[in-house]
């Protein structure tokens, strides 16, 4: 399946997930919306980083995971509400993305990788936020490294 653009992503609303989100995060109710489009970004970027691996196993600069640090913590709690609308959920990953996207929660602690490692894989990551999103998506959502 040819991955949709991001523009296309970014044009789906869902007003329950960001209602459900405003009630359980109350003090964070006034990012929702940001948070929203940032998930949305979040999920293509990881469709779009597991599509160019698959066609191009080999290239170096593709060689990191593409995992929620805990500075996009607030972007996680807005995809977990986004899950919790099951079919709304299960709807969008098969009409863009043409298959369930799962959620595997902590895999970023579950890696076992020296600071060295990290550090390089994080590079990789950084600089494919930029070259996909560009430099305020990176910069919001990695302003702790930058």
């Amino acid at each position: 399946m040819v991955l949709v653009s991001i523009n296309k992503i970014l044009q789906y609303k869902n007003p329950l997930v960001i209602q459900r989100f405003k009630q359980a995060f109350p003090d964070k109710a006034h990012r929702a919306e940001e948070l929203w489009i940032n998930m949305l970004k979040y999920l293509w970027l990881c469709k779009k980083h597991e599509q160019d691996v698959e066609l191009n196993p080999h290239l170096s600069h593709l060689q990191f995971s593409c995992v929620m640090h805990q500075e996009m913590r607030d972007m996680d709690e807005m995809w977990h509400a986004f899950i919790l609308i099951t079919k709304d959920y299960a709807d969008f990953c098969h009409n863009y993305f043409g298959e369930f996207l799962h959620h595997v929660p902590n895999i970023r602690e579950e890696i076992v990788q020296s600071e060295e490692e990290f550090e390089r894989e994080l590079h990789l990551y950084l600089s494919y936020v930029y070259d996909q999103l560009g430099e305020e998506t990176l910069k919001l959502w990695f302003s702790e490294y930058l």
